[in-house]
């Protein structure tokens, strides 16, 4: 049996390549090795996005509330990633002040069964905290 030797470089040739700068000098070798993911991750917090959306715009019709059967979900974002998601609401009716307070203060009070809600229609772990924003009309 032969056993392969690998040459070792020598120390001139070791300073060569410590001396020539490159786009990973600096980086935390373990973030390297996961740089293939980010595709997948970016995915599936989409996947998530939409999952949301699509629950919460059943959730708000059954809502007891009218103000709340009056929104309508726009977009759901990641808020910085899918741990926390962005919900964005309109109206359906145009809105005063008073009765965007009032919307504002419905979504309070409704914001821990919305969660709980969406909880139970999708799949995950830990349901992700939900932020919600109503747009102006």
């Amino acid at each position: 049996m032969t056993s392969r030797s690998r040459k070792r470089p020598n120390s001139r040739q070791l300073r060569a390549l410590c001396a020539d700068l490159s786009p990973e000098d600096g980086v935390d070798p373990r973030h390297l090795a996961r740089a293939g993911g980010e595709q997948t991750d970016r995915r599936k917090a989409w996947q998530l996005c939409s999952q949301v959306r699509d629950s919460l715009r059943l959730i708000l019709g059954t809502a007891v509330n009218e103000r709340l059967q009056a929104l309508d979900v726009r977009e759901v974002l990641p808020a910085p990633n899918e741990s926390q998601l962005l919900v964005l609401l309109t109206s359906n009716d145009p809105l005063d002040e008073q009765e965007r307070q009032e919307v504002l203060d419905a979504l309070g009070a409704a914001a821990g069964w919305l969660r709980a809600e969406v909880a139970t229609s999708i799949t995950r772990k830990r349901a992700p905290r939900l932020e919600l924003q109503l747009l102006p009309s």
